[in-house]
């Protein structure tokens, strides 16, 4: 097996921005996350707010978005591990909705919805993608890849805790978000006000 295929088999992990219900202490992590490990503290360049059902939601600006997700746990798992390695501050090429099967933007409400961008706060866990269940993960959030949905999953990029730089997964606000049914989160980071 030659050092290019050896390099193309080789397993890494999935990484995951989590800042609402699947970071740790909270059910859904018990559910969807145990087989993670926490990789750091993270931040995240948005605007957090909560859906008025009581679960939290994340907007970015869309020259934020590296790429969007796929089905593929390992597909994405290593196009976040390529722009991690080495990593530098160019782009992968910019996302184009149409060349993923969408029509329109994948990501929710529109940009002005960002005057109250901030560094939002939360953790990177890393998955085994051998383990992972990435269509039971995309599902538990609203994400149907190559469809509008009430979330997208997107690679972004984000600053660790110990200051260092990477990239992650995260999900944010979808094509089928409504703004009306969202209201401002007044801090960085996200606590429940038990409306659920």
């Amino acid at each position: 097996m030659g050092r290019r295929s050896e390099v193309r088999n080789r397993l890494v992990d999935f990484p995951l921005f989590a800042y609402g219900t699947l970071r740790r202490g909270f059910p859904a992590h018990e559910r969807y996350c145990s087989r993670a490990r926490v990789l750091s503290h993270a931040r995240v360049q948005g605007t957090l707010f909560e859906h008025e059902d009581g679960f939290p939601v994340l907007v970015v600006h869309p020259r934020q978005v590296l790429a969007i997700g796929s089905s593929s746990a390992r597909a994405d798992a290593r196009l976040a591990d390529r722009s991690s390695s080495g990593f530098t501050r160019t782009r992968i090429t910019p996302v184009a909705p149409a060349r993923h099967g969408m029509r329109g933007t994948p990501l929710g409400p529109p940009t002005s919805t960002l005057r109250q961008a901030r560094r939002i706060e939360g953790e990177v866990l890393l998955f085994p993608v051998a383990t992972l269940q990435l269509a039971g993960l995309d599902g538990y959030e609203g994400y149907v890849p190559r469809h509008a949905s009430l979330f997208a999953r997107v690679l972004l990029d984000v600053e660790l805790a110990g200051g260092g730089p990477s990239r992650a997964w995260a999900y944010v606000a979808g094509a089928l978000m409504r703004l009306e049914s969202l209201m401002l989160h007044s801090g960085r980071h996200w606590r429940p006000t038990g409306k659920k």
